[in-house]
């Protein structure tokens, strides 16, 4: 995982943006970014067709999700 509004050589990047990475323009400001809740506290979300996998090589996560 890295942070799409960050240049690669951010620290919070830590050398894991893959090659020719380029940040999202124009920036995104805090007024531009809105929250809201979805669910309540302690709720999650299920599904039969989501899988999690997890690479040995990598340290993140991939959902992959069947046609």
């Amino acid at each position: 995982m890295f942070n799409v509004c960050l240049p690669s050589d951010h620290p919070i990047n830590e050398q894991s943006v893959p090659d020719g990475f380029l940040p999202i323009l124009p920036h995104l400001w805090a007024r531009d970014i809105r929250k809201r809740m979805a669910y309540n506290a302690n709720s999650y979300l299920a599904s039969e067709s989501v899988v999690k996998s997890h690479r040995e090589s990598a340290s993140s996560y991939v959902l992959l999700i069947p046609d």
